[in-house]
């Protein structure tokens, strides 16, 4: 039998209210999305690092700069904070080192010691060259550590660091992110709904 009682009555207008609020936010959306045109996101341009190891032997260290080097004429710097370069996927990474000297000799190399966004986990050389390669698919979101060492001939003497890169996430996961933030916040007002309707009709018993 319907019990007219005001507990159910402010039940009701609640449930009402919400689900009508509801409605007319997703019929916004919807109309929003019917009469505008999203444009295709912008293909991200490969760029290429040079990340540059000095010596600095009086403190018994190795320093660290890099360079965006899409411009090969006027490389433009690239903050390192920590010793932490973050790049993305497609992205090139090459490494070279500075050591003390009129004369320059050494030897260099990086490894990685557990994950690796490249197709290998080791690379190497010596002085007047550099060595790296091409940040890999399936690495967004990563970070990566891994080992310096630089063999100063001259002294001769091995320095060495751990730095870290982290891969970042592209334009598309960002968005996707996006959108299941949202999803979700749709879901928790159709769960408040449907307590709602629950409530409601267990007034009407």
């Amino acid at each position: 039998m319907f019990r007219n009682s005001d507990t159910s009555n402010v039940s009701r207008r609640h449930f009402l209210a919400v689900a009508g609020s509801v409605a007319a936010a997703s019929s916004l959306a919807v109309g929003k999305d019917e009469k505008s045109e999203k444009p295709s996101p912008t293909p991200r341009v490969q760029t290429h690092y040079l990340i540059t190891l000095t010596v600095d032997a009086d403190n018994d260290e190795i320093t660290y700069s890099a360079s965006n080097n899409n411009d090969a004429a006027h490389p433009v710097p690239v903050d390192m904070p920590h010793k932490t370069l973050t790049v993305y996927v497609g992205d090139e990474v090459k490494w070279q080192a500075k050591t003390s000297g009129s004369k320059p000799k050494h030897r260099a190399k990086v490894r990685f010691t557990n994950t690796y966004p490249f197709k290998k986990r080791e690379f190497k050389w010596s002085e007047n060259e550099s060595d790296g390669d091409t940040v890999q698919p399936k690495q967004e979101g990563t970070i990566h550590y891994y080992c310096v060492a630089v063999f100063d001939k001259s002294k001769p003497e091995v320095y060495a660091d751990d730095p870290i890169i982290i891969v970042g996430g592209s334009d598309a996961s960002i968005e996707i992110g996006q959108a299941e933030n949202k999803l979700a916040d749709v879901r928790k007002q159709i769960e408040s709904v449907e307590y709602l309707l629950r409530d409601a009709r267990q007034n009407l018993k």
